[in-house]
C-alpha cells in the first residue's frame, strides 16, 4: 500500500512539473518581443535657409547668468542647451522675461515688437530682425536676404545673452537661430532639437526613394537614401548622432509619397543621370571616344594593328591601308561627323567594341 501511494505521489509531481513547464513556455511565447529601434534621420529640414530648420518655436530666453538657453516649442515642450549645440528636456527651466511695452516707440515696421537694450540701442522683431543705435531714428535690417529672411518667416521671439550683447537668439516658425556677431551672420540650432511635428509616415524606403513623412506646417518631407542611420542606445554623444543623421528634404507640392509613378520617375532620372556621368567620364579619359568605323583600332595612337588590322591587310594585297589619326574631333562615319545623340554614340561604341573583339 505504501509503495502504491509513493508511486501515485511521484506521478502527480511529474504531471505538475509538466504542466508548469507548459504554462511557462506558453507565457514566454505569448509575450511580445521588445522592438529594436534605430535612428533613420534627424528632426531637421533642408529649406534652403541659413542652416537646416525644424518645427516652430514660440519663445527663447537665457538663464539669469547666461549659462543656459531655453526654448519653448509650439507643442508646449521646453528644452534647454548649455553649449548651444545639443538640447535636452528642461527639468527646472527659468521663467522667461516679460515682453516690453512698445506703446509710443519708434518701430521699423508696423506690428514689430521692441527689445530695448539701453537708452539708445534696441532690437525690433517683425517680419525681420532690426537694430537701432540712435533710439529708433534709423534701423538696420539684420535678417534680410533679397525679399526674404535668411532665417525663415514667422518671427516670434528674441533673446540677447547677458554675457555677450552680440550673441542673439531668434525663435520663429522654422526653429531656433543664432548670431554671434550682432546679426551679421546666422546659423541654426535645430539639428539636435527634437521639434519636428510629424503627423504621418507615408512611405518607407523603396529603391531610390527614401522615407517620406507629412509634417504640420511644412508638407511632404523625404529623408534621402544614404543620409545616415544610427542605432539608438549606443552610448554615442548626441552631437555625433546629429552628424550621422542628415536633414529631411521638402518635396514640391503635388508629389504624393505613395505614388509609385513618382518613384519610378525619380528612379529613372537617377539612372539617366548616372549614364550621362559615365559617358562624360569616358569622354574625359578618351577624347577620341570610339575609333572611326573602318579604321584600324589603335592606329592613331601608334599601336600595332591587331587581328582586325591583319584581316584588312590581307584584303588589300598584304598591305595595311594607311590611316590618318583624327584628334580632338568627334568620331566619324564615312567622313561625316556623327551626331551627339547618346543613342548613336552608344551604337558606334558597340560597333567599335565588335571590331576590337573580332
Amino acid at each position: 500500500m505504501d509503495t502504491l501511494m509513493c508511486q501515485s505521489a511521484t506521478v502527480r509531481a511529474r504531471i505538475a512539473g509538466v504542466l508548469l513547464f507548459t504554462a511557462l513556455t506558453a507565457a514566454a511565447q505569448t509575450t511580445p518581443a521588445r522592438p529594436s529601434w534605430r535612428r533613420i534621420g534627424s528632426a531637421a529640414i533642408d529649406l534652403a535657409l541659413a542652416s537646416p530648420a525644424t518645427g516652430p518655436v514660440s519663445r527663447v530666453w537665457f538663464s539669469p547668468d547666461g549659462s543656459r538657453l531655453f526654448a519653448l516649442t509650439a507643442a508646449g515642450r521646453v528644452f534647454e542647451s548649455a553649449d548651444l549645440e545639443t538640447w535636452s528636456p528642461a527639468a527646472d527651466p527659468a521663467q522667461p522675461p516679460a515682453l516690453a511695452d512698445t506703446a509710443g516707440a519708434r518701430l521699423p515696421a508696423a506690428g514689430a515688437r521692441l527689445y530695448p537694450q539701453d537708452s539708445r540701442s534696441a532690437f525690433a522683431l517683425g517680419a525681420h530682425l532690426y537694430r537701432t543705435a540712435d533710439a529708433g531714428v534709423s534701423w538696420t535690417n539684420l535678417t534680410a536676404y533679397g525679399d526674404a529672411s535668411v532665417i525663415g518667416s514667422g518671427q516670434h521671439d528674441l533673446a540677447v545673452s547677458p554675457r555677450d550683447p552680440d550673441l542673439l537668439i531668434v525663435a520663429n516658425d522654422h526653429g531656433v537661430w543664432r548670431s554671434v556677431d550682432g546679426g551679421l551672420s546666422w546659423s541654426g540650432l535645430n539639428q539636435a532639437l527634437p521639434n519636428l511635428p510629424v503627423r504621418r509616415i507615408l512611405a518607407t524606403p523603396v529603391g531610390l526613394a527614401g522615407t517620406r513623412v507629412a509634417a504640420d506646417g511644412v508638407g511632404l518631407l523625404e529623408l534621402q537614401p544614404g543620409s545616415g542611420a544610427d542605432p539608438l542606445g549606443t552610448g554615442q554623444d548626441a552631437r555625433d548622432k546629429r552628424h550621422l543623421c542628415g536633414p529631411l528634404r521638402a518635396l514640391p507640392a503635388g508629389r504624393h509619397a505613395g505614388d509609385q509613378d513618382e518613384r519610378d520617375r525619380v528612379a529613372g532620372e537617377a539612372v539617366r543621370a548616372e549614364r550621362r556621368g559615365l559617358r562624360e567620364r569616358r569622354a574625359e579619359q578618351d577624347p577620341l571616344g570610339a575609333e572611326p568605323i573602318g579604321q584600324i583600332p589603335g592606329a592613331e595612337r601608334g599601336r600595332r594593328p591587331g587581328k582586325a588590322g591583319n584581316r584588312q591587310a590581307h584584303a588589300h594585297g598584304g598591305r595595311a591601308q594607311p590611316t590618318t589619326a583624327v584628334k580632338n574631333s568627334a568620331p566619324t562615319l564615312n567622313s561625316t561627323p556623327l551626331a551627339t545623340d547618346p543613342a548613336i554614340v552608344d551604337q558606334v561604341s558597340a560597333r567599335s567594341i565588335g571590331l576590337r573583339a573580332a
